[in-house]
């Protein structure tokens, strides 16, 4: 490790970060085998494969098998080489410099370059949901030879040695990306990659076969010769298929609350509770269209807020496996979350007053006004969930009709259609909140037919200067600060309301070996992932 890095890693920890889980508890002692198939169970098909154009988890969770990034990094987000072999923080900020592996190929036989790392950063940078937040301050990157990129910033960057995983910003072949109009998808078999696994079948709505790059870079890896990806929506599905013995891995949540109690004591499974430091927790909350004339009355938005009872989310629809989160930034974000500010508490003549002031009386059947309430049966939200806010809503005279949308038709609903009034959803940190929870909030975010950014179309320029400002503050104490106020300000206006923070299990066989060696968890490359006998 040179003292750079020895720098930016003493200065990451001195920033107050903790991460949320150290490694898996899998055992890496005993010795790998190479060979065999990994089945494993995702929740809903990518529309696309390479994370480069979008944030979605089903792609990422995917494209971080076929892709590499700059670099990994270890349970405590202390970076670690990856196709990048060192690298260098300018002492003004200004710049990242870093070196390339030698011989790495892409899987047509292409030469992985410099030109490749600069063209990925710029892409993301202008098509990315986060890379338009993490690149902004990109203002060039530098190619001076085939192994070394350079990139310049006008400002510096707190954040962005961090977003440098393939799951977050894959480095992806320019030669066939630059033929490519922004945003356009390559077709799953006309897909080029440079990661331990190419992909060999896609038959939709059934299964991805992913096969073993023979010609990795890292000398022995992948270990596994296959990986079979089956997309399995039903939660009830899922669980069958592993306990019948055809599945070997559920990720992150793919496993319901009320179920883990049972699948965990049969015999050769693992539970890993997570939630890992760099994809972090994800929070369960209720998001307002604020283009719907009732709902710009944040007397509207408060009384919807004290009308839902966090607790009765916590108990009954997660079984008491969740906590509180009632800010924008997740609770289990030691380094950010202000524990000073206190949740919206649940008081149904609260909420009744606030109406009938907002001038929304009951008519004579006791209904003030009615409204749509969408949710996403692919995100790990159990389905009890908008039955309860139902009923809540229905006691302060709010008539909710409840919109059921896969992921496909719930983020087209949301972001392109804006279709709905009320969403339940999950909001996903990631490792900083420039980077995760910024998208959701700022007024820049919002864009018809982006997904994940900002599905309220909130604007207040105050907590735009917020944002902005923590974006470029260096010094850990003075963001932290900054952060304080947002959260404040974001509780005040709520857009959206954040709620409660559930574990976030990772269930497999106990064959299932280094599946999980690095701060993403299951969004990581499984290059070292083995099948013990």
């Amino acid at each position: 490790m040179n003292s750079s890095r020895r720098a930016f890693n003493a200065a990451l920890l001195a920033s107050g970060f903790v991460p949320l889980a150290s490694f898996s508890n899998r055992s890496l002692a005993a010795t790998p085998v190479a060979g065999g198939t990994l089945r494993v169970a995702w929740s809903s098909e990518p529309t696309d494969f390479v994370p480069l154009n979008t944030s979605s988890g089903s792609t990422q969770f995917v494209g971080a098998k076929l892709f590499d990034g700059l670099l990994s990094y270890d349970a405590q987000l202390r970076p670690l080489p990856n196709l990048a072999e060192s690298w260098k923080l300018a002492a003004d900020g200004l710049s990242l410099s870093f070196t390339l592996r030698k011989d790495v190929k892409f899987s047509d036989g292409t030469p992985l370059t410099s030109a490749d790392v600069a063209f990925s950063i710029l892409r993301l940078k202008e098509v990315h949901p986060r890379g338009q937040t993490t690149f902004a301050a990109v203002t060039a990157v530098e190619t001076p030879d085939a192994r070394t990129a350079v990139i310049r910033l006008s400002r510096p960057v707190p954040y962005l040695i961090l977003a440098l995983t393939a799951a977050e910003s894959p480095i992806v072949p320019k030669h066939i990306y630059e033929t490519l109009k922004k945003g356009e998808r390559v077709p799953a078999d006309k897909i080029v990659s440079s990661g331990p696994f190419r992909i060999a079948e896609w038959r939709v709505g059934s299964h991805i076969l992913l096969q073993r790059n023979p010609d990795y870079w890292n000398a022995g890896q992948p270990r596994l010769d296959r990986i079979v990806i089956r997309f399995i929506s039903d939660p009830a599905a899922r669980v069958a298929a592993f306990e019948a013995g055809d599945i070997d891995l559920l990720p992150e949540d793919l496993v319901p609350i009320s179920d883990i109690a049972r699948v965990s004591a049969q015999p050769g499974v693992r539970i890993d509770p997570g939630p890992y430091a760099y994809y972090g927790s994800i929070q369960q909350g209720l998001s307002f269209n604020l283009e719907r004339e009732v709902l710009k009355d944040v007397r509207v938005r408060r009384a919807i807020a004290h009308a839902l009872n966090v607790d009765e989310i916590i108990r009954k629809i997660y079984h008491g496996q969740a906590v509180a989160s009632p800010t924008a930034i997740t609770v289990y974000n030691q380094a950010f979350f202000d524990a000073s500010l206190k949740p919206y508490a649940y008081d149904p003549a609260l909420a009744n007053r606030l109406l009938d002031e907002a001038g929304l009386p009951r008519g004579a059947d006791g209904t003030r006004f009615k409204i749509k309430l969408t949710w996403n049966t692919e995100g790990a939200i159990p389905p009890t969930t908008p039955i309860l806010y139902r009923q809540a809503l229905a006691a302060v005279g709010i008539s909710a009709e409840i919109q059921t949308s896969d992921f496909a038709a719930f983020t087209k609903r949301i972001y392109t259609d804006r279709d709905w009034d009320l969403a339940i959803d999950r909001y996903g940190s990631t490792f900083d909140p420039t980077v995760g929870t910024q998208r959701f909030y700022h007024s820049r975010s919002f864009k018809v037919g982006v997904p994940f950014t900002n599905p309220a179309r909130y604007e207040n320029p105050e907590a735009d200067a917020l944002w902005d400002a923590a974006a470029i503050e260096v010094n850990p104490q003075k963001r932290r600060e900054i952060f304080s106020k947002l959260q404040a300000v974001l509780l005040r206006d709520i857009p959206i309301l954040p709620q409660v923070v559930a574990t976030r299990n990772i269930t497999s066989r106990t064959s299932v070996q280094g599946n999980a060696p690095f701060a993403t968890g299951s969004f990581d490359s499984f290059a070292q992932a083995w099948l013990a006998a």
